[in-house]
């Protein structure tokens, strides 16, 4: 596509974002028009006759896709404001829906540097593109890149909030997560109990704040302990951690809420590993 087609599917999208919703959830050779009788019937039987067939074929198109929509939002996020951010946005999510990780990781890598040139290193659509980008890292394996971007935005939000806002403890909290998958334990856990300390100094104990971060760090403890003949000190300190959220959870959500659920299952957890640690 030229510059002019550029502009005008960009402005299209803008107006619509189901263009490129349905463009992209469907891309199929299967699905070609001609408006000539026959002739999309010919190639795609043509395609079909190829070693990988139409499945190669969607695959080689799917990927051209990609990049064309990274190129085509860059340009859109550093030209055209929010409303491109959001696309952009919505865009890499759906790609990464759609199991396409290196096209949402592309279109991620294309956005932050776009936001950071448009708005600056604080400015809230590049901690939120920066935080995305980290948590798709994480859940792919790749710590040292999602540490790198948690970092950037918990230095971005300390700026620009403070270090004991709610958001910044959360990218705190991530960050944390980061670390334990990469086997620094210690320096995890040590991370989890200052997010801690903050909310409770913040919006005291029986804030929803810092029951979440209580159960976040009975959740790291409990995983560190798993395996180890020596973790006694360990599960109980996990137990006492769950009890404590437990009362507060389902006073404040009730006994069925996910959350309460899921604090009651690791507190059994640590009580049945206490008990056979006993015997």
């Amino acid at each position: 596509m030229d510059e002019d087609e550029d502009e005008r599917f960009v402005n299209a999208v803008e107006e619509d974002y189901t263009i490129v919703q349905d463009a992209l959830a469907a891309v199929d050779v299967r699905n070609a028009y001609s408006p000539e009788e026959g002739v999309a019937q010919m190639i795609i039987a043509e395609i079909n006759k190829m070693p990988g067939g139409a499945d190669r074929a969607n695959a080689f198109l799917k990927q051209r896709l990609d990049a064309w929509v990274v190129s085509a939002a860059q340009r859109a996020v550093v030209e055209r404001g929010d409303m491109a951010s959001k696309l952009a946005f919505n865009v890499a999510g759906l790609l990464e829906a759609q199991g396409d990780i290196e096209g949402s990781l592309a279109m991620w890598g294309a956005i932050v540097p776009a936001l950071v040139e448009r708005d600056g290193e604080t400015d809230e659509y590049t901690l939120a593109a920066r935080g995305n980008l980290g948590f798709i890292l994480h859940n792919h394996g790749d710590w040292d890149g999602a540490r790198e971007m948690y970092e950037a935005v918990i230095e971005g939000k300390t700026a620009l909030r403070g270090p004991d806002d709610p958001s910044t403890l959360r990218s705190r909290s991530n960050l944390a997560a980061v670390l334990f998958s990469a086997g620094q334990v210690e320096e995890s856990l040590a991370e989890f109990r200052d997010v801690c300390k903050s909310h409770n100094k913040r919006v005291g104990s029986r804030h929803l704040d810092t029951i979440s971060a209580a159960v976040d760090l009975a959740t790291a403890i409990a995983d560190a302990c798993r395996g180890r003949e020596d973790a006694a000190a360990g599960w109980r300190e996990a137990r006492d951690l769950y009890s404590t959220a437990i009362l507060a959870l389902e006073y404040q959500l009730g006994p069925d809420h996910d959350a309460a659920r899921e604090a009651r299952r690791g507190l059994a957890e640590c009580e049945e590993a206490i008990g056979s640690s006993a015997l």
